[in-house]
């Protein structure tokens, strides 16, 4: 029999499923060191020469003592034992006992890095599961966007339930390990605040110099369920019924700062590769053209995050072309690319704050208008297309043709999309502490570039 094997979202190694070991869950069993856990959540042992060069800002050689990287593992883990008995059977629902207190439990841990994992890693009928990173410059708004895309998903009536629930029926959400708590922590309680205490977040923290604080290696996973119609006609009993499937969704905020070069995007962001899709992010604010067509100096700054509009016509394009350049080599590296061939896994590029160019766009323009995809019941095609038209059109017009076709000579399968995640006149304004103000978010469109690669994925049909 064909053996089941999953790949691990925090190392990104592939194990056979048999090799999954567990975490002992009783609060009284006997702790112990785990210096596996320790190192993935330090930003692993061959980050010490990255994390060095940084804090330093100096050539620290080809060698780092073992001495120098030595951390205080303390024993404060739960014990980690192998299953015995069937293997299978532990792993998918009946959990295993523990070796050192007798007692059972249900946390599954990758073998390697020995962080927890999903309950449903154990998938015989091998769906797939869904890695999305989340890319782009310093300060174009990715931490903005996913603050609100995670509010959409944990919503029980939201944007991605509701589909799920429409298309597939019986669509719902839940989140794994400590996801909840971490969009708390990072997200929700700055941005969905009560009333003037809301505000947007700091730029995502290197993951190569706090890992263990920013918690950039951390993905955030969801479980999607959906009921599937059987092949079957309704009235055969059992074959009949509607078939329950589920995915995980592991999404990955990058810091800009990981993505600018070579050494620390080799060290950083070891998932790319391993990618079902990427959502890029791209701010208008970056477009010297578009700039320099805006008149008001204080929604300029508002929107830039308290920047000129001299100095973001300075600033341009080029990070972000370099940004780009630094993704495609480490991905086409990883999968063993020539750099003549595409990349193919999907890429979706969101303009975001698009409400500071629809009134440069015509009146009837399909960016302004509401997203129809959870009304269809699927990803609607027609609109899709319109969108990927405007956007290319209005990036041509401002002086990034050249990224559009740098993208295209990267990867060879790339839609492009607008979104605003804020809404509109809700720009950031600026308070005597320096923090930036907002309202409660109205996103708009901010679900489709996910529903893209739903749909990219077989999960969401085309609706014409």
């Amino acid at each position: 029999m064909k053996k089941v094997k999953f790949l691990c979202p925090f190392c990104y190694t592939e194990h056979d499923v048999e090799e999954i070991l567990f975490r002992c869950a009783n609060p009284h069993c006997e702790k112990e060191p785990d210096d596996r856990l320790e190192w993935y959540e330090s930003g692993m042992k061959n980050n010490a020469k990255e994390i060095a060069r940084r804090k330093n800002d100096v050539d620290v050689g080809n060698e780092i003592e073992d001495e120098e990287m030595t951390m205080n593992i303390s024993a404060r883990y739960a014990h980690v034992f192998s299953p015995s008995g069937n293997v299978k059977d532990a792993i998918k629902n009946k959990g295993a006992i523990c070796d050192k207190c007798g007692e059972r439990s249900y946390m599954r841990i990758c073998p390697n890095c020995h962080n927890e994992l999903s309950e449903y890693v154990y998938n015989p009928k091998n769906e797939k599961n869904m890695i999305v990173s989340v890319l782009g410059q310093r300060g174009a708004g990715k931490s903005v966007f996913l603050g609100v895309l995670l509010h959409e998903i944990l919503e029980a009536d939201g944007v991605f339930t509701s589909i799920l629930g429409r298309n597939k029926n019986s669509g719902c959400v839940e989140s794994v390990n400590d996801s909840r708590n971490r969009y708390n922590d990072v997200f929700g309680k700055f941005m969905y605040a009560p009333n003037d205490a809301r505000r947007i977040l700091e730029q995502t923290q290197s993951s190569i110099l706090n890992a263990k604080e920013s918690g950039a290696y951390r993905p955030f996973i969801y479980n999607f369920k959906y009921d599937e119609k059987s092949m079957f006609p309704s009235w055969i009993p059992s074959l009949g019924n509607p078939i329950r499937k589920s995915f995980d969704l592991y999404l990955f905020d990058a810091a800009g700062e990981d993505l600018e070069n070579r050494s620390s995007i080799n060290i950083a962001n070891r998932y790319l590769s391993y990618s079902t899709g990427i959502v890029f992010l791209l701010d208008p604010m970056h477009l010297t053209e578009f700039v320099s067509k805006l008149q008001d100096e204080k929604a300029i700054r508002n929107a830039a995050y308290g920047k000129a509009k001299k100095d973001l016509i300075m600033d341009g394009l080029d990070t972000t072309l370099n940004v780009i350049e630094q993704i495609a080599e480490r991905i086409r590296h990883e999968k063993g690319l020539k750099g003549t061939e595409l990349i193919d896994i999907p890429l979706a590029v969101v303009v975001s704050k698009c409400d500071m160019f629809i009134p440069f766009l015509d009146a009837d323009a399909a960016i302004g208008q509401t997203s129809p995809h959870i009304q269809a019941r699927g990803f609607v095609t027609a609109d899709g297309n319109q969108i990927d038209h405007e956007v290319k059109g209005f990036l041509e017009e401002n002086g990034a043709g050249g990224l559009i076709r740098k993208l295209a000579n990267n990867f060879s399968n790339v839609h492009y999309f607008a979104v605003s995640a804020l809404g509109k006149n809700n720009n950031p304004k600026t308070n005597e502490k320096g923090e930036h103000i907002i309202a409660r978010p109205s996103p708009h469109r901010i679900a489709d570039p996910l529903l893209w690669l739903w749909h990219q994925e077989g999960i969401l049909k085309a609706v014409q």
